[in-house]
């Protein structure tokens, strides 16, 4: 079986193969996980993170990349505008004809 991982806002893949050790503990080991980084880099620092974490996302969750990334950036300030989905589902289609066929998809908030 091959499954498809998209993590959340202000995540990457690294940091979601953490978070999601328990689930992934149920997938036998000839199962394939695939993860994937969402396309834009984001400064977790800038407004448009929000975060309720005590900590920050590295120290919370250790991982191989600090980089913070998200599907698309939605800007409540610039009138609602949705920046960077169309390229984002371009990408998408690009990586999953690429690395498909996938039997699922464990999405979580922006992933799914």
């Amino acid at each position: 079986m091959r499954v498809l991982y998209l993590h959340g806002f202000s995540q990457n893949k690294y940091k979601f193969k953490i978070k999601t050790r328990a689930i992934n503990s149920c997938f036998s080991p000839e199962d394939e996980l695939v993860f994937l980084d969402a396309p834009i880099e984001i400064n977790s620092n800038e407004d448009h993170v929000f975060t309720n974490y005590p900590k920050t996302h590295t120290e919370v969750y250790p991982g191989n990349e600090e980089t913070s990334r998200a599907w698309w950036i939605y800007e409540s300030r610039s009138n609602g505008i949705i920046e960077g989905f169309e390229n984002t589902m371009k990408y998408l289609e690009y990586m999953v004809e690429k690395l498909g066929p996938f039997d699922g998809v464990v999405g979580f908030s922006q992933g799914n």
